[in-house]
């Protein structure tokens, strides 16, 4: 339970022992550990993807696994305050934006199909880019499956599973898949949970090419509650997660990164934040650095939640403003008993609405044929990034909103800075909602941005009237353009060619930047293939991120340029 110590005992102690203004000074609540796991001894596990045995495709007639359903809690339903009459005014300003002028990036590098369906719905689709190449993951009927793509989108090992390589609880896992590259060490972190029992499954590669025999480490992470939708940041000394469990609270997790990374002995660390009402699935999503520039000396890792106070806090709203909502944790994993999770400090944004068909509904999402798709609306989505720019910290996240208050979803997406290090305040540098002037919802965004400062958005959309089947696009914008608004709008990747049947859809997709430019967008996500979902792989980049990735003596007749 938080514990609630003087305010005026911990302020001096910190002052006084560190120098150093915390940034819990302005929080509401000081969170101690309130649980922490008996000894993990990790599993030291030697395989080659290359020949690990291949799941074979499903064809009809295979067994159909559900997975659970997001675990749903009791929280009281409020009726939120819609948007106003006239729309979110962000959406608005997207709408009037002349968007895709020429420029190299409309264009993907490549869009080619991933892993498709699997017998289960959703696909919970991660991937990410490493040095070597790119690993894929989605869910199956034998859990999560994972694929290994060459640099060129070759595929080069898989689909296979984990299953079987340890002993244990991860013998069986089911599913939620995350694939993480550990940009800072050179190594792979490959996810999923486990239903029965409780479990998080965590296997740390040893080398960077993930086709090379090597020796995995298995975590194998029990923890009191399911640990339902796993999210994963990297930080220097720490791997962070957030989980959707309890009943009254929320959790996130604490690893120590440095033994994960030499295969030794951990003790998990958890911390329970109180529930916003409304919502019954809920989640603290960490935040996970990309790039190579380490945070500023002090800083210490973030989780976020978006928050409608119409929504959740109706007799203490403020009719103009909504929130981000930051949490900092100090983790000690010597003394465990030291480790606070620092928070809330609320950021201001402008107003958004949370009720997309309800606040804790499957729905929401208008398709062609009748069927309403989850509209995935509580988290922020995967994955909030934390980047480093000289003398400027950036964190870059979306999430969904109903933009028109008929249940037409868009992407609002935001970006907090925070300049003068770890003891200045983070503050809203710009915001937007992807939008335009139709009846079609944008929805499972994914976000990065470059080492440029540019940014990319991945995100379906579906819709009536006209009729728009489920499909994957992007968007993005280019640093020192125009605030609050994409340049680029609405481009595809893979239109949807049917609609989907049930009203699971998706949970999440995922956007990386390649480690080697930094400035290549690695997306993958989901779109309705046919009777069933598929998935793509795509690439994108900005004109003026890094050098030209095309020659004056290319074959290509004619290539749109910016200068």
């Amino acid at each position: 339970m938080p514990c609630r110590l003087p305010r005026s005992l911990l302020f001096l102690l910190s002052v006084l022992t560190t120098g150093i203004l915390p940034a819990w000074a302005w929080a509401t609540e000081i969170i101690r550990s309130d649980w922490m796991s008996a000894t993990i001894q990790p599993q030291q596990i030697h395989f080659d993807p290359t020949h690990r045995p291949v799941i074979t495709p499903w064809r009809a007639g295979d067994p159909i696994i559900d997975l659970p359903r997001r675990a749903t809690r009791t929280a009281p339903y409020v009726a939120p305050r819609e948007v106003p009459a006239s729309g979110d005014a962000l959406a608005d300003q997207q709408s009037r934006e002349s968007v895709n002028s020429p420029s190299a990036f409309n264009v993907p590098l490549f869009d080619q199909p991933g892993m498709g369906y699997a017998g289960t719905d959703p696909p919970d689709t991660s991937g990410d880019i490493g040095t070597t190449h790119f690993i894929q993951s989605v869910n199956s009927n034998q859990g999560a499956i994972y694929r290994i793509y060459d640099r060129s989108g070759n595929a080069v090992a898989g689909p296979f599973n984990l299953e079987g390589l340890g002993t244990g609880l991860c013998a069986n896992g089911r599913g939620d898949g995350v694939v993480l590259f550990d940009e800072l060490a050179s190594r792979w972190l490959l996810t999923e949970f486990v239903v029965a029992g409780n479990a998080l499954c965590v296997y740390v590669s040893a080398q960077a090419d993930p086709t090379v025999p090597q020796t995995w480490t298995l975590y194998q992470i029990i923890t009191p509650d399911f640990p339902d939708y796993p999210k994963y940041g990297v930080w220097p000394a720490t791997y962070i997660v957030g989980i959707n469990d309890g009943v009254n609270t929320r959790s996130v997790l604490a690893l120590d990164r440095a033994r994960m990374l030499a295969g030794q002995s951990i003790v998990a660390q958890r911390f329970s934040v109180p529930v916003l009402a409304g919502f019954s699935f809920q989640l603290l999503v960490p935040a996970d650095l990309d790039g190579s520039m380490l945070p500023p000396s002090g800083a210490k890792p973030l989780f976020a939640r978006q928050v409608d106070d119409e929504a959740h806090r109706p007799n203490q709203n403020d009719p103009n403003r909504d929130f981000i909502e930051l949490y900092e944790l100090d983790v000690d994993f010597t003394t465990p008993a030291n480790s606070v999770l620092a928070g809330p400090v609320s950021v201001s944004t402008s107003e958004f609405d949370a009720d997309l068909g309800g606040l804790t509904g499957l729905d929401g999402i208008i398709q062609p044929g009748g069927t309403q798709l989850d509209s995935v609306r509580e988290p922020i989505m995967n994955r909030l990034v934390y980047r480093v720019y000289p003398g400027i910290e950036v964190l870059a996240g979306n999430f969904a909103t109903d933009r028109s208050g008929t249940d037409i979803a868009g992407v609002r997406w935001f970006e907090l800075r925070r300049t003068g290090g770890a003891t200045s305040p983070w503050v809203l540098f710009q915001e937007g909602t992807l939008a335009a002037a139709d009846n079609t919802s944008r929805w499972i965004g994914t976000s990065a941005m470059d080492r440029a400062g540019n940014w990319a958005i991945g995100y379906n959309a579906t819709g009536v009237s006209p009729n728009v089947f489920p499909g994957l696009r992007f968007a993005g914008r280019r640093d020192g353009q125009a605030r609050q608004t994409m340049a680029f709008l609405d481009l595809d990747v893979e239109p949807g060619v049917a609609a989907h049947s049930g009203p699971r859809w998706a949970d999440y997709a995922q956007m990386g930047v390649d480690p080697v430019d930094g400035c290549t967008f690695w997306l993958t996500g989901e779109y309705q293939a046919s009777t069933n979902w598929g998935t793509r792989i795509a690439t994108m980049r900005h004109d003026g991120c890094g050098t030209a990735t095309f020659l004056l003596n290319s074959t290509e007749l004619t290539r749109f340029a910016c200068v």
